[in-house]
């Protein structure tokens, strides 16, 4: 009987090479976690691609300065700004609800009119 070989996206490579990205970067020098990457790289040559690009794109991350942190006193800005428009979201739900209200009103009342009986002809 023949084996079935599952054959893996390129999302399933690039998941698994991130991974390897992150361990490799997070892990100190040789060991065990070095030997278990290079026997993934040699198991499909798209792993070497999908490493090396994944590689380029943690360098450029790495070159990037480091953002500062929010203070406590932003964070609650940012919140109480956000509560200045709550009473606007709820009058443009209520003009919505009343206006879709209104429109189905109409459109039912429109079709009963289309569909009734003409009136016989003396």
């Amino acid at each position: 009987m023949s084996e079935v070989v599952k054959l893996r996206t390129r999302a399933e490579i690039d998941e698994e090479a991130a991974g390897w990205v992150w361990r490799l970067d997070s892990a100190p020098e040789g060991g065990a976690a070095r030997e278990d990457f290079e026997a993934w790289l040699r198991q499909d040559p798209r792993h070497r691609r999908a490493y090396e690009e994944l590689t380029k794109v943690w360098d450029v991350l790495d070159g990037l300065p480091e953002s500062p942190p929010l203070a406590e006193t932003d964070i609650a800005a940012a919140s109480r700004g956000g509560r200045k428009y709550w009473w606007l979201a709820v009058a443009a739900t209520v003009i919505a609800a009343v206006g879709g209200a209104t429109w189905l009103l109409i459109a039912s009342t429109l079709k009963i009119a289309s569909t009734a009986p003409a009136a016989p002809n003396r």
